[in-house]
């Protein structure tokens, strides 16, 4: 079992990998359509949008760990806790903003307020620095079950669940298509 700091770390390499992306996607639709002017202010993941990404992605990775029980019951809490930490490292309020944000919608059950639309929304407004487009959070949600993938892929292969990690990455060969590499392990 690989510790919660080692899956921290690993998936981290996945936030980043698929953050950029996104951007050379929304890079190449804007270059399409420079009439739009939408700028593209940040390129680099950090603050809010890096909050967002760590936020989202936390929820994913603990619900599929607990869906597959790669934890024992008994010791399912610690461990989610200490990954929690992990993730979260010193910027803990900033990030439990966009947890609650994202868990509520999560619970809510309605497309308009889902985690994905709110990440979307989140995220392409941190892009540009600007109020989010259509276009832009069409992109990122598009792209979510990517970063779904890429996460869940790491955390299977972290566990040694090879026959979910091959099913994942079969998935994913499918989903992506050979234009987008999937990040280095």
């Amino acid at each position: 079992m690989p510790s919660a700091f080692q899956l921290a770390a690993t998936l981290a390499k996945v936030r980043e990998h698929w953050f950029g992306l996104c951007l050379n996607v929304i890079e190449q639709f804007e270059a399409e359509h420079p009439e739009r002017g939408v700028q593209i202010v940040h390129r680099a993941l950090a603050g809010n949008g890096d909050f967002a990404l760590r936020a989202f992605q936390f929820i994913d990775a603990a619900s599929f760990i607990q869906s597959k029980q790669y934890i024992p019951k008994r010791d399912e809490e610690v461990y989610l806790d200490s990954a929690r930490v992990a993730f979260w490292g010193t910027e803990e309020s900033a990030i439990k903003y966009f947890f609650v944000r994202y868990f509520e919608a999560e619970i809510s059950g309605t497309w308009d307020k889902s985690p994905i639309t709110r990440l979307s929304t989140d995220l392409a407004g941190y892009i540009t620095a600007a109020d989010p487009l259509a276009s832009e959070m069409i992109t990122i949600a598009t792209m979510v079950p990517m970063l779904s993938g890429f996460t869940f892929l790491q955390i299977a292969t972290a566990f040694g669940d090879t026959k979910e990690a091959a099913r994942i990455e079969r998935d994913l060969r499918k989903q992506r298509g050979e234009n987008l590499p999937a990040p280095e392990s």
